[in-house]
C-alpha cells in the first residue's frame, strides 16, 4: 500500500496551487490584460508567489476559491487581504465561505480603497533623488508613455484608464490643445521619460493633473515637476484633486505650497 507522507502531501498542494495560480495568469492575459501586461517579469513572479503563499495561509482549499484568491492578488494587488475591513472579513469566516463573504460583504468602495491600501504599503521612499524637467509632451514620447502608464500601481493610484493600445496614447498626445489641455513630458537627468503632467484650463481655473513612472516613486519626481510647472503657469488660478488617503499626493501638494479646500481639492 502506497502511504504519502505529510512532507510529500504539502509538496503536492503547493505544487497544486502553483499550478492554478499559472493557469489563472493565463487567462488574465488574455481577458484582463491591463492587470499583468505592465508588470515586469520579477513583478509578475511576486504576485504569483504571494498569492500562493497566501491562499495557502488563509486555508483555501477549492480550487474555485484559490483561482478567486490568485485573480484579486492582481486585479486589486498582492496586500488585498491586509486592507482592514477585507482582513476583517476573510477572519471572521471559516475557509469554505472566506471568499465567498468578501464578495458579499465588502462594500463598493471598498475595492478601490483596498486597491490603494496595496499600492501604498508596497511604495516605500527610494534611495537617492532623481532631477527632472518638463518639455512638451509629443508623439516621441508615445511608446515611453504607454509603456509606464500600463503599471497596474500608476493607472489605479491615479484613478486613469488604462491604456492597453498604444493608439490610444498617440490620440490622446495628437488631440492636446484642442479641448484646452496641455501636456508636459516629465524627462530624467539620462533624457529617459518618467511621467507626464497635464493642464486643463476651465475658465480662468488651470486644473492640473499627473502621473509618475512607478520606477521612480519616491525620488522626489512629481514635486520637481509640479514646481517647474507652477513656475510655467506663475500668476494662474491652480487646482488639484487628490482622492482621500492618497498619501504621497497629498505630501506634493503640501511641499509645493497647494492648500486644500475640499476633502478633493487642492489650490495654489
Amino acid at each position: 500500500m502506497l502511504a504519502i507522507r505529510p512532507g510529500q502531501l504539502s509538496t503536492l498542494e503547493q505544487f497544486s496551487r502553483q499550478q492554478i495560480a499559472l493557469s489563472v495568469l493565463a487567462e488574465l492575459r488574455t481577458t484582463t490584460p491591463h492587470a499583468v501586461v505592465g508588470l515586469s517579469p520579477a513583478e509578475v513572479d511576486f504576485r504569483l508567489d504571494t498569492a500562493v503563499k497566501k491562499s495557502a495561509q488563509h486555508e483555501l482549499d477549492t480550487r474555485g476559491d484559490v483561482e478567486a484568491f490568485v485573480r484579486l492578488s492582481f486585479i486589486v494587488g498582492p496586500f488585498f487581504d491586509e486592507y482592514p475591513p477585507f482582513k476583517a472579513i476573510l477572519a471572521s469566516h471559516d475557509s469554505p465561505t472566506r471568499i465567498p463573504a468578501l464578495f458579499v460583504e465588502a462594500e463598493p468602495d471598498d475595492w478601490n480603497a483596498a486597491s490603494q491600501f496595496d499600492i501604498l504599503s508596497r511604495s516605500g521612499k527610494s534611495q537617492g533623488a532623481a532631477a527632472v524637467s518638463l518639455t512638451p509632451l509629443q508623439a516621441c514620447h508615445a511608446d515611453a508613455y504607454w509603456q509606464q502608464a500600463l503599471h497596474p500601481d500608476v493607472w489605479r493610484l491615479g484613478r486613469m484608464k488604462p491604456m492597453t493600445d498604444i493608439e490610444d496614447v498617440s490620440g490622446l498626445i495628437q488631440n492636446l490643445g484642442a479641448d484646452g489641455k496641455t501636456g508636459y513630458a516629465v524627462i530624467d537627468a539620462q533624457q529617459r521619460f518618467v511621467g507626464a503632467m497635464f493642464v486643463t484650463q476651465e475658465g480662468t481655473l488651470m486644473r492640473i493633473s499627473y502621473w509618475i513612472a512607478r520606477p521612480v516613486w519616491g525620488q522626489g519626481v512629481a514635486s520637481q515637476a509640479l514646481m517647474q510647472l507652477k513656475g510655467i503657469l506663475q500668476g494662474e488660478h491652480l487646482q488639484l484633486t487628490i482622492e482621500p488617503g492618497n498619501t504621497p499626493s497629498l505630501k506634493v501638494a503640501a511641499k509645493c505650497g497647494f492648500r486644500q479646500t475640499d476633502s478633493l481639492t487642492f489650490v495654489a
